[in-house]
């Protein structure tokens, strides 16, 4: 079944049209936005390995997330299922992110470092 999404928050297929809670696009679409401010804020260290961990982070935090509104206004048990291992997996990364940045004391710029020490904090 494809899917069409609209700005009003309808989903529309081919069979039926579902209507998304304003709420859940809401939280959704706050969501990627603050993701993306988040790796707008990152600038160039340099080092590639760095860079990809500190876009990946906020990256990560927003599919977590998403995950939670899901858990919140879902109610296809698959997705429901889908959303918890999202925000287990993605919480488990994150602090494996960290854990290399601590191994290797790479320092992270002054930007993201309290967006990492905050998702490491919602993720024990």
């Amino acid at each position: 079944m494809k899917a069409a999404y609209h700005p009003n928050g309808k989903i529309k297929t081919d069979a039926v049209r579902v209507f998304v809670p304003r709420g859940a696009w809401s939280e959704l679409t706050a969501s990627m936005g603050n993701m993306h401010a988040a790796m707008s804020s990152v600038g160039p260290s340099g080092d590639s390995d760095v860079d990809f961990v500190e876009l990946m982070v906020p990256h990560h935090q927003a599919a977590i997330d998403m995950a939670k509104t899901q858990l919140i206004y879902g109610q296809d048990p698959q997705t429901r299922r889908l959303a918890q291992e999202i925000i287990a997996d993605q919480q488990s990364e994150i602090q494996r992110m960290q854990l290399w940045v601590k191994l290797l004391g790479l320092a992270l710029s002054e930007k993201q470092t309290p967006q990492i020490a905050e998702n490491i904090g919602k993720s024990k």
